[in-house]
Protein backbone atom coordinates (compact mmCIF):
# COMPACT_ATOMS: atom_id res chain seq x y z
CA UNK A 1 0.00 0.00 0.00
CA UNK A 2 0.86 3.55 -0.68
CA UNK A 3 0.88 6.16 2.11
CA UNK A 4 -1.94 7.24 0.84
CA UNK A 5 -3.82 4.50 0.95
CA UNK A 6 -2.69 3.99 4.37
CA UNK A 7 -4.10 6.80 5.33
CA UNK A 8 -6.95 6.33 3.40
CA UNK A 9 -7.75 2.54 4.92
CA UNK A 10 -10.44 1.93 7.11
CA UNK A 11 -9.13 -0.44 9.36
CA UNK A 12 -6.95 3.00 10.32
CA UNK A 13 -10.48 4.25 11.35
CA UNK A 14 -10.94 4.95 14.99
CA UNK A 15 -13.62 1.93 16.65
CA UNK A 16 -16.70 2.98 15.75
CA UNK A 17 -17.34 2.57 19.83
CA UNK A 18 -14.71 5.44 19.53
CA UNK A 19 -17.83 7.99 20.40
CA UNK A 20 -21.36 7.72 20.57
CA UNK A 21 -21.35 10.74 18.28
CA UNK A 22 -19.22 8.57 15.55
CA UNK A 23 -20.43 8.23 12.19
CA UNK A 24 -19.21 5.52 10.64
CA UNK A 25 -20.40 6.38 7.29
CA UNK A 26 -19.20 9.08 7.05
CA UNK A 27 -15.52 7.99 8.06
CA UNK A 28 -16.16 5.39 5.07
CA UNK A 29 -16.98 7.72 2.50
CA UNK A 30 -14.60 10.34 3.44
CA UNK A 31 -11.72 7.11 2.86
CA UNK A 32 -13.11 6.73 -0.31
CA UNK A 33 -12.31 10.34 -1.35
CA UNK A 34 -8.70 9.94 -0.27
CA UNK A 35 -8.25 6.81 -1.93
CA UNK A 36 -7.54 9.34 -4.65
CA UNK A 37 -4.56 11.20 -5.04
CA UNK A 38 -1.80 12.49 -7.06
CA UNK A 39 -0.32 8.76 -8.18
CA UNK A 40 -3.67 7.28 -8.46
CA UNK A 41 -5.97 10.06 -9.96
CA UNK A 42 -8.29 7.48 -11.62
CA UNK A 43 -9.03 3.72 -10.18
CA UNK A 44 -11.35 0.53 -10.56
CA UNK A 45 -13.62 -0.30 -7.91
CA UNK A 46 -11.73 -2.98 -6.94
CA UNK A 47 -8.81 -0.98 -6.68
CA UNK A 48 -10.77 1.20 -4.07
CA UNK A 49 -11.73 -1.51 -1.96
CA UNK A 50 -8.31 -2.66 -1.72
CA UNK A 51 -6.97 0.52 -0.92
CA UNK A 52 -9.97 1.72 1.64
CA UNK A 53 -10.62 -2.13 3.20
CA UNK A 54 -13.80 -1.63 2.42
CA UNK A 55 -15.75 -4.68 0.46
CA UNK A 56 -16.04 -3.82 -3.28
CA UNK A 57 -20.30 -4.12 -2.51
CA UNK A 58 -19.41 -1.48 -0.25
CA UNK A 59 -17.22 0.47 -2.34
CA UNK A 60 -19.33 0.53 -5.03
CA UNK A 61 -22.45 1.92 -3.22
CA UNK A 62 -20.25 4.90 -1.90
CA UNK A 63 -18.53 5.61 -5.10
CA UNK A 64 -22.00 5.39 -6.50
CA UNK A 65 -23.40 8.03 -3.84
CA UNK A 66 -20.74 10.46 -4.54
CA UNK A 67 -20.78 10.03 -8.15
CA UNK A 68 -24.72 10.89 -7.81
CA UNK A 69 -23.83 13.97 -5.38
CA UNK A 70 -21.35 15.18 -8.53
CA UNK A 71 -18.13 14.06 -6.47
CA UNK A 72 -17.14 11.32 -9.04
CA UNK A 73 -17.56 10.22 -12.77
CA UNK A 74 -16.88 7.09 -13.92
CA UNK A 75 -16.73 5.68 -17.57
CA UNK A 76 -18.23 1.91 -16.00
CA UNK A 77 -14.67 0.93 -15.77
CA UNK A 78 -12.88 3.33 -14.03
CA UNK A 79 -13.77 6.13 -11.42
CA UNK A 80 -12.14 9.77 -10.52
CA UNK A 81 -12.93 13.18 -8.75
CA UNK A 82 -14.37 15.94 -10.19
CA UNK A 83 -13.71 19.69 -8.77
CA UNK A 84 -17.03 19.56 -7.08
CA UNK A 85 -14.42 17.76 -4.34
CA UNK A 86 -12.89 21.06 -3.65
CA UNK A 87 -15.78 22.15 -1.98
CA UNK A 88 -15.60 19.90 1.27
CA UNK A 89 -12.09 22.39 1.70
CA UNK A 90 -13.26 25.88 0.52
CA UNK A 91 -14.56 27.00 4.06
CA UNK A 92 -11.86 26.48 5.72
CA UNK A 93 -9.23 27.95 2.75
CA UNK A 94 -11.71 30.49 2.35
CA UNK A 95 -11.79 31.74 5.71
CA UNK A 96 -7.97 32.30 5.98
CA UNK A 97 -6.46 35.42 5.01
CA UNK A 98 -3.32 36.05 2.49
CA UNK A 99 -1.01 36.41 5.36
CA UNK A 100 -1.88 32.76 7.16
CA UNK A 101 -1.74 31.32 3.76
CA UNK A 102 1.92 32.56 2.92
CA UNK A 103 3.61 32.51 6.25
CA UNK A 104 4.32 28.87 6.25
CA UNK A 105 5.92 29.50 2.79
CA UNK A 106 7.75 32.24 3.51
CA UNK A 107 9.57 30.74 6.44
CA UNK A 108 10.46 27.82 4.74
CA UNK A 109 11.53 30.28 1.66
CA UNK A 110 13.74 31.99 4.90
CA UNK A 111 15.28 28.98 6.02
CA UNK A 112 16.68 28.07 2.47
CA UNK A 113 18.50 30.82 1.95
CA UNK A 114 21.98 29.72 1.11
CA UNK A 115 23.46 33.22 2.41
CA UNK A 116 25.16 33.34 5.93
CA UNK A 117 23.47 36.33 6.57
CA UNK A 118 19.48 36.02 7.78
CA UNK A 119 17.47 36.53 5.45
CA UNK A 120 14.13 38.18 5.41
CA UNK A 121 11.02 37.53 2.69
CA UNK A 122 8.04 39.41 2.21
CA UNK A 123 5.40 39.45 0.35
CA UNK A 124 3.75 42.43 -0.84
CA UNK A 125 0.08 43.99 -1.93
CA UNK A 126 -0.76 47.10 -2.97
CA UNK A 127 -3.48 49.57 -1.48
CA UNK A 128 -4.52 52.69 -3.07
CA UNK A 129 -0.56 52.76 -4.60
CA UNK A 130 1.17 52.09 -1.36
CA UNK A 131 3.13 48.89 -0.62
CA UNK A 132 1.53 46.48 2.46
CA UNK A 133 3.44 44.13 3.65
CA UNK A 134 0.69 41.30 5.11
CA UNK A 135 3.39 38.98 5.76
CA UNK A 136 6.91 38.91 6.88
CA UNK A 137 9.25 35.71 7.52
CA UNK A 138 13.24 35.79 8.89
Amino acid sequence: MTDIDARSSVKDLPAKDASPDYVQSLARGLSVIKAFGVENPRRTLSDVARATGLTRATARRFLLTLTELGYVRTDGSQFWLTPRVLELGYSYLSALSLPEVARPHLEALARRSTSRRRCRCSITTTSSMSPVFPSIAS
